[in-house]
């Protein structure tokens, strides 16, 4: 029982529910990895897998969109500079966007661990208040200041405000991996393929609107 969270409420200073999905998220990425899923971390085998499809059905793309040797490249550029700045690994949801929380009264459920497993926090952090929606900064402060109390980080300005530049690192990679999970789903769902072909467009166009925020410090 219980509601799915849209993207608003994740901005809507709504100071308690923000709360208890910080903590519900914490609580998950305190967990220990579990050894039979260590490994590079979920972001990049999730895609890896979807741009092997790809390959394999290069009719699968939207006419006018780049080929995947082009795809891949961006990939593979967008680790490298990511890479650069080691951002901490936890066992994480890995699909952690609002329609994945549940509210029931005042208490909150994570549903959808298929692709729970090793990846960056940061994906998590900003899945979750990635919209093409006006942003709350004052929500995501405060998400943010009560996931760093949760899992036992200081909460002072600084360290919530390097928390915050540390999400932000990973909305292009959000818009990034949509846009080839789109890419995908004529495969499986062909009677749709219009749909899909323009969500995969709309979200590589904001990947290469914010892909930038990889870099800044």
């Amino acid at each position: 029982p219980g509601v799915e969270l849209q993207e608003k409420d994740m901005h809507s200073c709504d100071f308690p529910l923000l709360d208890a999905v910080a903590k519900a998220l914490a609580s998950v990425h305190q967990l220990e990895i579990p050894q039979a899923c260590e490994g590079e971390p979920m972001l990049w085998r999730t895609i890896g897998k979807m741009m092997t499809l790809c390959r394999q059905h290069p009719e699968l793309l939207p006419p006018g969109f780049p080929g995947c040797k082009e795809i891949q490249e961006e990939i593979d550029d967008a680790r490298l500079i990511l890479d650069r700045y080691q951002p901490r690994e936890v066992l994480a949801h890995g699909d952690f966007k609002p329609s994945n929380v549940m509210r029931h009264g005042d208490e909150v459920c994570v549903i959808d661990f298929e692709l729970g497993g090793p990846n960056y926090r940061g994906f998590d952090l900003m899945k979750v208040f990635r919209t093409a929606l006006p942003q709350s900064l004052e929500s995501m402060r405060r998400f943010l200041t009560t996931y760093a109390s949760e899992i036992g980080d200081s909460v002072d300005d600084q360290s919530v405000s390097n928390l915050l530049a540390e999400a932000r690192r990973f909305e292009p990679l959000t818009w990034l991996e949509a846009a080839i999970f789109f890419l995908t789903l004529p495969l499986y769902k062909p009677e749709s393929t219009e749909r899909w072909h323009e969500l995969a467009v709309d979200r590589w166009s904001k990947w290469h609107e914010t892909k930038h925020l990889l870099s800044e410090e």
